[in-house]
């Protein structure tokens, strides 16, 4: 996430929390009312379908709040949000819909649906060219999206796009390709693991840009940084068991570090030393790019300890036992998104600030003073 969670929930602050058909962004309603014939307009497919009687909409879930507790390192009151509203999920059915990028970007009568589009989406505030929009291509049949903005990070992967697929299913809804970005080894590895045909993938890049006979569109299952139980469960419930089946019980520790020495950024620059320090306790060292999605699934599981920089490989926390003991460790990056997930899943989850946040400080490599990690050993 580019920009900080205390901005993200001072916009949401803002936001009217009704039903989501209704969510408005003041600067979303401003980019509607310029739009002219070269960009998109964010429209809400409420009037979308007033103009078009052929698409259909199916609710899945109705809106729920979450109760959740504050978050221990809020730099604000502002900074926390303890009861963040869920939006319904539903999905939509669109004759001759168009989609483009990798992104997922849904087009209706060349506008933009604002409910499709990601939390955190320049979209809402700046509108997409339509004359820099490759060549359309047509596609027969029932094209179901899944993709979206923020698919290439491995936590809104998995919390977000994958449980599209769930809505299908849960819906009874079947689709004869399914758009979708498949580039990395972990989407690979998903989709198969959650059953999806690969013959049935329609690959999508950056410069992709399909109308479909049918383009069916389930909508965002969860709101970045909080993941509803239903999530959770249908995780658990598909990748647990192959797992179980599939790893040896026997080729990880219960006691794990979680290292980010290959991240492209937030490095801790004395990462050795820090371990010094937990392996005589017995933790291994782990780079969670090096394994496979069923060993962090089998990982995380199983340990009962894990001590970890925030980062994306958190998502993992999904599969782990109830009442396991999670240290997450904070540079200079505030984000709670962890902390609330842990929540749900009941685990006893501590955050450990080891410098002072900073507006744009995600990115930062930063040094762990090992005194902070003396008192974590008494845990």
């Amino acid at each position: 996430m580019k920009m900080t969670l205390l901005f993200y929930t001072l916009i949401l602050k803002t936001l009217p929390l009704v039903l989501f058909g209704s969510i408005v962004n003041s600067d979303m309603d401003n980019n509607s009312s310029k739009g002219s014939a070269n960009f998109a307009q964010v429209r809400s497919f409420r009037d979308l379908m007033k103009e078009n009687e052929g698409v259909s909409y199916v609710k899945h879930y109705d809106r729920m709040r979450l109760q959740l507790p504050t978050f221990p390192l809020a730099s604000s009151e502002e900074s926390s949000w303890t009861d963040p509203v869920m939006p319904e999920t539903f999905i939509l059915s669109i004759p001759k819909g168009k989609v483009y990028s990798a992104n997922g970007l849904v087009l209706v009568h060349d506008g933009l649906i604002k409910e499709l589009l990601w939390r955190w989406s320049s979209l809402r505030t700046t509108p997409l060219d339509l004359l820099s929009l490759p060549e359309l291509e047509y596609v027969e049949g029932k094209v179901a999206v899944i993709t979206q903005e923020g698919h290439s990070n491995y936590y809104h992967w998995m919390v977000e796009v994958l449980p599209k697929l769930a809505i299908l299913e849960e819906s009874n809804i079947s689709y004869d390709r399914l758009y979708v970005s498949s580039y990395l080894p972990f989407m690979q590895q998903t989709l198969s693991l959650l059953g999806v045909d690969s013959e049935k993938i329609l690959i999508a890049g950056r410069d992709t840009y399909i109308e479909a006979e049918e383009l069916i569109v389930p909508s965002a299952p969860a709101l970045s940084c909080y993941t509803p139980k239903w999530i959770v469960k249908y995780l658990r419930d598909k990748l647990l068991p192959q797992a179980e089946r599939n790893i040896s019980t026997q080729l990880f520790s219960k006691k794990v570090f979680v290292s980010r020495k290959k991240a492209s950024y937030r490095r801790i620059l004395n990462e050795d030393d820090v371990f010094a320090m937990l392996e005589p306790l017995g933790f291994v060292r782990y780079n969670l790019e090096d394994l496979t999605v069923l060993e962090q699934v089998h990982l995380f599981h199983h340990a009962e300890m894990i001590v970890a920089p925030h980062g994306a490989g958190l998502v993992n926390l999904v599969f782990a036992q109830p009442n396991a003991l999670v240290i997450e460790l904070f540079q200079e990056h505030e984000d709670d998104s962890f902390w609330y997930l842990s929540q749900v899943v009941g685990l006893n989850h501590h955050c450990i600030k080891t410098t002072n946040f900073k507006e744009g400080g995600g990115y930062t490599d930063t040094t762990i003073p090992l005194s902070i990690i003396k008192p974590l050993l008494n845990l």
